[in-house]
């Protein structure tokens, strides 16, 4: 079978399966006419064509029912020319865009597809007439700054602020200038809630401006500037910005060269506003103990946080120390994921954060791959995990123990580190000793009952 039978609440969805194919036009007609048989074309509101490689003659054809579906309100049209020449996939991407020409779109997905200036110039009439769009998604397209100029000059087109609420941008050529270019499209689009300018290739030139357009964009939850440079300057951009910001969740500053110095500016202004957070991602930024000092304030005040990752930084046990102390108060009952890998952590910095862990009841997925963690401690940690019957939490040890553990361990121990670590086997002996004792009274309360019924059975039979 090569096609998917999904429902949504208020109607189908037409999709492929996940076999990558080319497609004729003979195949895809058999397709929709078994397809259609089952399924009334009213009922229709998502189609998805990825995955499948369409000639000219396919494309013609879906382009002939795709008009027909009245109650149509989402495409992709990602990866459908994968395999094609350049001009073949221009003249199918054409062809497809040209027959949605009717306002009716509220999200379209054009990922996948080397687009370049001349794939949107191939789709211009399904980027000018779709002025109810809230959903838009160009990710691995290959745009360049041109190519994103002339993209925002169609979705404008008309004037007027668009209804855009999701802006995805992901793996492209974009550069500073492109960035630059994107600028228009989000200062004329106030009711965006999730932004995604990520692995763009921007600098601190083009990613500065990409900021300060956020102040027309209140309603925010999501942005990831993931695989760009902020550094300083970006850093302190985008502090002055969280004050407008209240709405955001979702903060994903992963690889952008923050430093030290960069992710205490983030951390400083996050502590200071309104934000709360459920996701914070400031991984591979080359962070130390030095700015972990504010990410555990900042933790310890962002008690709704679901997800937290900092891996393939350098905060080292003094680092882990910190953030074990502020999750010590167990008001962090949300807090599902903890990725802490290739941080310099050593056994003293896992043994306090081990005796925090086992506290947060939330927790599903801790990662502390590639540090320094000696093998004997992993399997004491496991032992008192698989003691307190946590059968639920999945902590990662793979790739621990180095020949630098111990004087890197030891040189950043201090009075916080030695204290948290010695408390572990305490906890978990606690723990265990307050569950035996909840046995123990369920047992007793169970033995008073029987005692009870006996009791009364011998009266009756009296």
């Amino acid at each position: 079978m090569c096609v998917n039978f999904m429902n949504l609440s208020s109607g189908k969805v037409f999709c492929f399966d996940n076999y990558r194919e080319r497609i004729s036009e003979e195949k895809l007609e058999k397709i929709f006419s078994e397809y259609f048989q089952k399924v009334d074309k009213n009922e229709v509101v998502e189609v998805r064509l990825g995955g499948k490689s369409f000639d000219l003659e396919a494309a013609q054809l879906a382009a002939e029912i795709l008009p027909t579906l009245v109650n149509l309100r989402v495409v992709s049209f990602a990866d459908v020319i994968a395999g094609r020449k350049e001009e073949e996939g221009h003249g199918v991407l054409r062809v497809l865009s040209s027959s949605l020409e009717s306002d009716q779109l509220y999200e379209l997905d054009l990922s996948d597809n080397a687009l370049g200036a001349k794939g949107i110039e191939a789709c211009k009439k399904i980027l000018r007439q779709q002025k109810k769009l809230q959903v838009i998604r160009f990710c691995n397209n290959g745009l360049a700054a041109d190519a994103i100029q002339l993209l925002v000059s169609y979705l404008l087109e008309g004037g007027g602020p668009t209804s855009l609420k999701t802006i995805h941008f992901f793996n492209n050529l974009m550069e500073s200038e492109g960035a630059k270019n994107v600028v228009p499209l989000l200062e004329f689009s106030p009711e965006l809630e999730d932004l995604k300018l990520a692995s763009l290739r921007v600098g601190e030139e083009g990613i500065e401006p990409v900021i300060r357009a956020l102040k027309n964009t209140t309603l925010l939850r999501v942005l990831d500037l993931s695989d760009n440079i902020l550094a300083n300057r970006g850093a302190n951009c985008l502090g002055r910005m969280f004050p407008l910001l209240s709405n955001l969740e979702t903060l994903i500053l992963r690889d952008t060269s923050l430093g030290d110095k960069g992710a205490t500016t983030i951390l400083q202004c996050l502590e200071r506003s309104e934000i709360r957070l459920k996701v914070l991602d400031i991984s591979c930024n080359e962070l130390t103990a030095e700015s972990c000092k504010n990410l555990a304030k900042l933790v310890e005040q962002q008690t709704c946080l679901e997800r937290l990752l900092v891996e393939e930084n350098d905060i080292g046990s003094k680092g882990v120390a910190m953030l074990a102390k502020a999750l010590s108060s167990g008001a962090h009952s949300r807090l599902v994921e903890l990725n802490l890998a290739e941080n310099s952590i050593g056994t003293a910095g896992a043994k306090a954060l081990f005796s925090v862990l086992i506290k947060l009841v939330s927790l599903r997925n801790v990662n502390l791959s590639g540090n320094w963690i000696k093998q004997v401690v992993v399997e004491e940690l496991e032992d008192a995990l698989s003691q307190i019957n946590r059968t639920e939490l999945t902590v990662s040890f793979s790739d621990n123990e180095s020949e630098e553990e111990e004087t890197e361990e030891y040189e950043e121990e201090d009075e916080d580190d030695i204290s948290l670590n010695n408390s572990v086997d305490a906890d978990v002996d606690a723990t265990l000793e307050t569950r035996n004792h909840s046995r123990n009274e369920d047992i007793n309360a169970l033995k008073d009952e029987f005692a009870k019924i006996s009791v009364e059975k011998q009266a009756d039979e009296k």
